[in-house]
């Protein structure tokens, strides 16, 4: 896949966007650590037709993760609780102070691990497996685009990114 896509953006292709890939990719260019895996209960919040808001929309109806109501505003304190327990920074989640992939991962989906886990506060084994893959994959096509389409990465960035880059280099002369 990796060969695949990158041959495409080496012809200049246009391709369809894996994200799984195109996600890390744009980490590895971004200069900022994932210290979390999604904005869950910080920059977006699940909610309820009733009115009722959770972390994210896949905790709808966990009256456990309840974190406030339309009406009545968000909860801090069980915002709180929940960003400093289930959702806690990657170098505090169980098992990812030692993986190598924690910064590119996050420490992997809050509702995953509550839904489906034993511990909702530790990823899950399963999808770190997956996700180390697909880390591993995305830099082995970061580092080809770095090398032979640099400016496909920055495309990954949308379509203003690119339009903003270029008009950036335009002042430039090499």
């Amino acid at each position: 896949m990796v060969d695949e896509i990158a041959t495409a953006y080496e012809a200049g292709l246009e391709i369809v966007e894996y994200q799984p890939l195109s996600k890390v990719v744009r980490k590895l260019a971004t200069p900022a650590p994932a210290v979390r895996y999604c904005g869950a209960a910080a920059s977006f919040v699940g909610v309820r037709a009733d009115g009722q808001v959770y972390p994210c929309l896949r905790q709808l109806g966990l009256d456990a993760h309840l974190i406030g109501d339309v009406s009545a505003g968000l909860d801090d304190s069980a915002r709180a609780k929940y960003l400093s327990g289930i959702a806690t920074p990657v170098d505090r989640r169980a098992g990812c102070a030692s993986c190598w992939a924690r910064y590119l991962c996050g420490g992997g989906c809050y509702a995953d691990s509550v839904v489906y886990g034993d511990d909702p506060a530790a990823p899950l084994d399963a999808h770190c497996a997956i996700f180390r893959l697909d880390i591993e994959a995305a830099i082995r096509l970061f580092d080809r685009l770095r090398c032979s389409a640099p400016l496909a990465i920055i495309d990954l960035f949308g379509k203003e990114a690119r339009s903003s880059f270029d008009d950036r280099m335009a002042y430039l002369n090499f």
